[in-house]
């Protein structure tokens, strides 16, 4: 099975191709959050604009999400089935649901009209396809069948319902997926630990960074004690919005909590009404998680724009929605600090089973912290032990090729010598070729052929695997080449 980057500006998309089948695995998209204002009215304005591929690799069978990221799925032309987790699908609807309902809020800006980025188109978010026909809603170690292999959705470790994907042949994995690995401790059900060894794809790593969770709950604590009674946490509503509701309930004991996110309230019903997506410490629980908080609650975004000066409280908003409705609140955004959502290479690293570790290009420095570490490029490279796509141009040098579905075989002549280093078949021409060239007297004897190559003779007659009669199909023709005396 190969693998290869799909990836635009550094970031996501992986393709994995066995025979004729290729499947991607998180195209990547960029929702651009700059130069938002509700302030001023013009025609120019757009809605909040995404930047997606313009088209994926030629000839995808099937995609594969993780995240709730990944929303170019809705932007791209493909007829490719779409496959993801209930719980990611819903977080990506509602995601783009937001955002659209924004409005034009984006100004056009001076370099607006400047030329696309190669393989690059940004769209409006309202110019969304529809694809719920081609959504594939799977659950956890569910089997989705190709030809030669299958892809199985089991639980990442880091955001609830967040898959990792592992690709199986013969009924053995050969090779895993995952957006990120875990990192803190998550309400996510864990990863496996896997008794077999496979390689490991891994799309992104936790960067470590001065500011961690106690200078950002040091942060939020010193603003809920200050003057102002209203107060933002800038974070994504969608990802992790329940980890860090459950944080704040825990350090500020003073204030209500208000989530800026309609789809919050149907994200933690679905988390404690189907706990399949809980870690195995919450799972066989039946005590609400956070339903039953008083203190914290989602509320509409008209609510929140008039809310009363003595209803003392922080709003978990997005950035795209502070930046539009709440630039004037005092805030702590998550973004500026080193919380660890996901695993660092070290974390990485300490994974037992994962034999080796493909990372994308952007991490290339990492290669020298262990020999485990590859870089997945633009090009196809391999994966583990499975098999390669080799493209042979001397034909004429191969003597046979035999091929099962476990393996394939070249049986080449010549020796093996080193060159620089490096170990180097020089190839010879096949016999049969040599001495059956056009410049060879030959002569037709008894059912062979005699050819003459210089001063001496050889036969060359059609045979069998077995000394019969070659009358059956199951027996095996073959080139017997005999040197006469």
């Amino acid at each position: 099975m190969g693998v290869q980057g799909a990836s635009a500006w550094g970031e996501g998309g992986h393709v994995f191709e066995e025979g004729r089948k290729k499947v991607l695995f998180d195209p990547p998209s960029k929702v651009l959050a700059d130069r938002l204002d509700l302030r001023t009215t013009s025609k120019a304005k757009k809605y909040v604009e995404i930047k997606v591929q313009s088209r994926y690799p030629r000839n995808i069978s099937a995609i594969f999400i993780t995240n709730s990221l990944s929303l170019s799925v809705f932007f791209v032309k493909s007829s490719a089935p779409i496959y993801t987790t209930e719980m990611v699908y819903f977080q990506m609807k509602e995601r783009l649901k937001h955002y659209a309902s924004l409005g034009p809020v984006r100004d056009a800006g001076e370099n607006e009209n400047a030329e696309e980025e190669k393989g690059v188109r940004t769209f409006e978010i309202n110019e969304y396809r529809r694809v719920s026909n081609r959504i594939r809603i799977i659950t956890f170690f569910q089997e989705v069948s190709f030809t030669r292999f299958s892809v199985s959705p089991h639980p990442a470790g880091t955001f609830l319902g967040w898959p990792m994907y592992v690709i199986s042949m013969g009924g053995r994995a050969v090779l895993a997926y995952t957006y990120g690995t875990p990192g803190v401790s998550s309400l996510s059900l864990e990863l496996k630990a896997y008794s077999e060894k496979m390689p490991l794809v891994v799309n992104r790593l936790h960067e470590h960074g001065e500011h961690g969770l106690k200078a950002f709950s040091n942060a939020v604590v010193e603003l809920s004690k200050g003057k102002s009674p209203h107060i933002a946490v800038i974070l994504d509503t969608m990802s992790h919005s329940v980890e860090i509701a459950l944080h704040l309930l825990n350090i500020v004991r003073e204030r209500q909590i208000y989530v800026c996110s309609s789809g919050f309230g149907q994200l933690v019903q679905i988390c404690e009404g189907q706990r399949k997506f809980l870690a195995q410490r919450l799972a066989g629980g039946q005590s609400a998680i956070l339903s039953g908080a008083s203190r914290l609650s989602q509320k509409p975004l008209p609510h929140l724009l008039n809310i009363d000066r003595a209803d003392q409280c922080i709003i978990m908003c997005d950035k795209i929605d502070h930046a539009v409705f709440f630039s004037k609140l005092p805030s702590v955004s998550l973004e500026e600090y080193s919380m660890k959502f996901f695993g660092s290479l070290e974390d990485v690293l300490k994974i037992p089973w994962a034999a080796k570790i493909y990372l994308p290009e952007k991490y290339s420095a990492a290669r020298k912290e262990s020999k485990r570490i590859r870089i997945v490029r633009e090009e196809r490279v391999a994966a583990g032990n499975t098999r390669v796509s080799v493209e042979i141009a001397n034909t004429q040098h191969v003597h046979r090729v035999f091929e099962t579905p476990e393996k394939i075989e070249m049986y080449f002549r010549g020796r093996v010598t080193e060159v620089k280093g490096k170990v180097v078949l020089e190839c010879e021409e096949p016999f049969l070729h040599k001495i059956s060239h056009q410049d060879n007297p030959r002569v037709n004897l008894n059912g062979s052929v005699v050819y003459m190559v210089g001063e001496d003779a050889y036969r060359v007659e059609e045979t069998c695997e077995a000394e019969e009669a070659c009358e059956g199909e199951e027996n095996e023709k073959r080139i017997r080449i005999t040197k006469l005396e």
